[in-house]
């Protein structure tokens, strides 16, 4: 049914309409198509959307359509194509007309130096910069996730803990549909199970914090329900969580579906730490060692090293063992 008005807002734009209306019909289009994982639905429509906005000499929404495009871009795993639309902007996003267009892009930025395991220093100067902007409630989706992930890669882990925690409640208090907030959201799980991840290995229960990453655990699946972008990375996370609580069944079908999610939707980093995930939960050593070597492959491929992820044994191992595992 989306799909149909979509379109039918496209076509009647260009029967009746005047051309701010035909760039308001393929935002809209492009908007929908994210949230659907259309991705090539989605470029064709923001990319229309960047020409009409630019004869308009709307500079709002032409430079909405190109962060749309950078978030795509990365989803999908291409972080090099990603990284040059998002250049355009200037190092500090300095060029964007808006508040809110800047916060769009300083977060995908961040989500960029997650993803490629960059040094944590310029996510946390660029988040602290993005609060001193005055954001929305509903902006600070974008970023509180991703603020506190910084913090913990930065060794501040009360701080991390903290913010965690506020995000977490914002998740709660009011929900969000926001597409491009999915990596943030995630990270907001991410942090409290890598907490709970260190707490375990030094022998540690404890049982405030892993009801923290149950409840982190639980709020982005929920988001991931009416968010397919985040549906892959919701599963990933659920599996994590079983793994950390000795479920190793769970564990396995969590990862089992996270895999076939990312497939589909054709999101490739989320299809590597399901393939790393069942290399630690399966029993068969054979179907560990294809799941290990197929995820670490995709992950040298695609220049990925998340943070979050070698805190897990099966990520550490990836960290130590790339080169001879891709070799072998």
């Amino acid at each position: 049914l989306g799909r149909y008005y979509r379109q039918r807002a496209i076509d009647e734009s260009k029967r009746v309409g005047e051309l701010r209306d035909q760039g308001f019909a393929r935002l809209y289009g492009g908007v929908y198509s994210v949230h659907t994982c259309d991705w090539d639905d989605a470029r064709t429509h923001l990319q229309e959307g960047v020409k009409i906005f630019e004869r308009l000499g709307d500079r709002f929404r032409r430079q909405s359509c190109r962060s749309l495009l950078s978030n795509i871009a990365t989803a999908m795993g291409e972080y090099r194509d990603s990284r040059a639309i998002l250049s355009e902007f200037g190092p500090d996003a300095e060029a964007a007309w808006t508040v809110s267009v800047r916060v769009w892009l300083l977060a995908g930025m961040t989500t960029l130096d997650m993803f490629e395991g960059r040094p944590p220093a310029a996510a946390v100067r660029r988040m602290a910069f993005a609060r001193e902007l005055g954001l929305h409630p509903a902006e600070g989706y974008l970023c509180d996730g991703m603020t506190a992930a910084a913090l913990l890669r930065s060794g501040d882990v009360e701080g991390a803990r903290r913010i965690a925690g506020k995000a977490l409640q914002n998740m709660l208090d009011a929900f969000c549909t926001m597409g491009s907030a999915w990596n943030s959201v995630s990270a907001v799980a991410e942090v409290f199970l890598e907490l709970l991840e260190r707490s375990q290995r030094h022998g540690g229960r404890d049982q405030a914090l892993h009801a923290r990453a149950a409840e982190a655990c639980r709020a982005v699946s929920a988001y991931a329900a009416r968010t397919r972008i985040c549906r892959p990375r919701a599963l990933v996370l659920e599996g994590r969580l079983a793994l950390a609580e000795q479920r190793k069944g769970r564990a396995v079908a969590q990862f089992q579906r996270g895999l076939g999610w990312a497939r589909r939707l054709r999101m490739p980093l989320e299809e590597a730490l399901s393939h790393l995930g069942l290399a630690e939960a399966l029993a068969d050593s054979d179907a560990r060692g294809r799941h290990y070597e197929q995820g670490v492959s995709m992950l040298n491929a695609l220049g990925a090293r998340p943070w979050g992820y070698d805190s897990m044994s099966m990520a550490a191992a990836v960290a130590s063992e790339a080169e001879t595992a891709v070799v072998a």
